[in-house]
């Protein structure tokens, strides 16, 4: 099997599901509230299966923080910095710089 990266991140199914239940049963989102600084958030585009559970959590970032940036990298997994990093890099380098024009 071939990689575009260096780096290769190797979980079992039961690892993956372990961490994806502990997202449900520590609701986070409840900390929202408590954000007043700029907000950015780059996230991924796969799997495809996640899509609904993307929109959800960023329709509820729209909605408890003030100052918030929500940028997608098209063609990425969970690991986006791996997947991108130059493409990441950029997206980063492009908020500050806007920010601090503000």
């Amino acid at each position: 099997m071939k990689y575009e990266t260096d780096y290769q991140l190797i979980v079992n199914e039961s690892t993956v599901l372990s961490i994806i239940k502990a997202f449900y049963r520590e609701s986070f989102s409840s900390t929202y509230s408590y954000i007043k600084v700029p907000l950015l958030l780059v996230h991924a585009t796969e799997p495809e299966e996640l899509q609904e559970a993307r929109k959800r959590g960023i329709q509820k970032l729209n909605e408890e923080i003030e100052d918030v940036t929500i940028r997608e990298l098209p063609d990425t997994n969970h690991m986006l910095q791996w997947d991108k990093p130059k493409e990441v890099g950029e997206v980063i380098r492009n908020w500050l710089n806007q920010k601090q024009r503000i």
